[in-house]
């Protein structure tokens, strides 16, 4: 196994980490998501967690405030070098996945 394909193995057992807000930076924009006709805007933060075998590993949620819930959550494992992204969705919709 190459150490890509480690990294990869690596991260699909790596927790999403439990603190929230204080530590991340909010991150783009304009994301939202539906109850019936209405529309409430999501927040959305993000940070760097560390490094596996060299590849940074990015955390990032998705906030309603509306709703007061986290709609949707993921680790991305980012290799720079190829312009290859791993992503682990853990929350999709609300939902685990």
């Amino acid at each position: 196994m190459n150490s890509w394909e480690h990294a990869k193995a690596k991260l699909d057992t790596t927790p999403f980490p439990s603190d929230y807000v204080s530590t991340w930076s909010t991150f783009g924009g304009g994301e939202n998501h539906s109850i019936g006709k209405i529309d409430h805007p999501l927040t959305t933060y993000v940070k760097v967690i560390g490094k596996i075998n060299g590849y940074e590993v990015h955390a990032k949620y998705n906030f309603c405030e509306d709703c007061r819930e986290i709609r949707n959550k993921r680790l991305a494992l980012i290799n720079n070098e190829d312009y290859v992204v791993y992503i682990k969705n853990i929350l999709v919709h609300g939902k685990s996945v």
